[in-house]
């Protein structure tokens, strides 16, 4: 899957945040109170950063917001990739700040805070998340008490399919790694743009450049054959010539319709490096390192997790979708503009004969309706039984940042349970 692939870990389990040498042997670098940032001042949010240990050689970093009324869900924000750092997420879509060019803070008018706690994680494997939650609910365990719902998107249609099923499983079993007997009130899962049935959803790039003008029929062909032959590798396991050849036979696409952005099909402007952003430059910062707790380790970027992980990232993850959806309630959402995890490609994996939950045909039969914000068409919504899919109308891969105002909306009817058409 080309995208742009971001991210050091630490590792293999943490984003791009923290380059990590050894043993966390730095005592500032623990779990703590944040009071003020660099560019901010004081903070007027009860907020939390630091490490989780995994074991003795790597953590886990997050960055906690407290909603002022501690009853409201807690909602996880894990970013894609993989191996993007969650910070971004945090500064360029849905999270309290954003950041200018002279690394000054502003309040983000649109934050998903608004209507939850938010906890952004670097960027994790599930099995390790298990170990991370464990961890982090013994540091802040009042937060055990509220409805807790994970979301991200991309690549994190990957993993957060795979957390729930672990936590779920966790819990029925009794068979957490540090607290056997501990209780997570997952109550759902949300993804954006989400990646998680290769095979369904990699015949739909073709279809989707050639509906918008940007294949013509005897380009289309071509890159069919092309993306043919990825489906046959990974009906063959081989999981990393496919990526490979993905990589490809996508470049093909980019450049035969103009160079368009994957992630917006209305961006043929040039890609801005994640590590050229304000946030970069702004976490960059020995004050701004020193008041997340992350002490002397640096803030980098690089591709090793997507190096890593390249050969899962053509497998499936259909069976723990399944799984959450007989489980916990699911929003699948997608930016109406995003190429490189579009609609037709989600849609086509939701009628899969591979995905098999109790409200399938229920959710096959459901229309789908208009949704509006302030009087003003948001999208298009179908929701029955666990599920609810949205097209969220002019936006790209990265929905709250193109529509904060619709993102926001949407997060809240579904953590809130509320009808989208109401």
């Amino acid at each position: 899957m080309v995208v742009v692939a971001v991210g050091t870990t630490l590792a293999i389990v943490a984003g791009m945040v923290l380059n990590a040498d050894g043993a966390l042997d730095d005592p500032a670098a623990r779990s703590g109170r944040v009071h003020d940032l660099p560019g901010l001042g004081p903070t007027d949010t009860v907020q939390y950063a630091g490490y989780v240990d995994l074991d003795e050689q790597s953590a886990m970093f997050y960055w906690a917001f407290e909603h002022a009324d501690k009853t409201r869900p807690l909602v996880i924000w894990l970013q894609g990739g993989p191996g993007s750092s969650s910070l971004f997420g945090l500064f360029t879509e849905n999270g309290p700040y954003t950041v200018d060019e002279h690394l000054r803070l502003h309040k983000r008018e649109h934050s998903w805070l608004r209507h939850a706690s938010l906890l952004y994680v670097d960027n994790p494997v599930a099995s390790d998340f298990v170990r991370f939650l464990d961890g982090w609910f013994r540091q802040h365990p009042q937060y055990l008490k509220v409805d807790l719902y994970i979301t991200g998107e991309s690549y994190a249609g990957k993993f957060i399919p795979e957390i729930s099923y672990r936590i779920l499983e966790c819990n029925r079993g009794r068979s957490w790694p540090l607290t056997p007997a501990l209780h997570v009130n997952l109550k759902g899962i949300a993804i954006g743009g989400p990646w998680v049935d290769p095979l369904t959803q990699i015949p739909a790039y073709t279809s989707y450049a050639f509906a918008l003008g940007l294949l013509d029929g005897i380009q289309k062909a071509a890159a069919d054959d092309g993306m043919a032959k990825v489906v046959e590798l990974i009906s063959l396991a081989r999981y990393n010539d496919s990526s490979f050849l993905w990589d490809d036979v996508a470049r093909g696409i980019y450049r035969a319709g103009g160079n368009f952005s994957p992630f917006d099909v209305r961006d043929f402007s040039s890609d801005v490096a994640e590590h050229d952003l304000p946030y970069a430059r702004w976490v960059s910062q020995p004050d701004a390192r020193k008041r997340l707790y992350v002490g002397s380790r640096a803030f980098s970027d690089g591709d090793a997790p997507y190096h890593a992980l390249r050969g899962d990232d053509m497998m499936t993850s259909l069976p723990c979708l399944a799984h959450a959806l007989d489980n916990v309630r699911v929003l699948l959402f997608n930016g109406q503009f995003d190429w490189v995890c579009n609609h037709l490609g989600v849609q086509a994996l939701l009628t899969s004969a591979d995905l098999q939950w109790a409200g399938k045909r229920q959710f096959a039969s459901a229309p789908s309706k208009t949704w509006t914000v302030n009087n003003v068409t948001a999208g298009l919504v179908r929701s029955a039984a666990s599920l609810t899919y949205v097209i969220v109308f002019n936006a790209g891969h990265m929905t709250p940042t193109d529509q904060p105002e619709h993102a926001l909306d949407m997060i809240a009817r579904f953590i809130n349970g509320e009808s989208f058409t109401s």
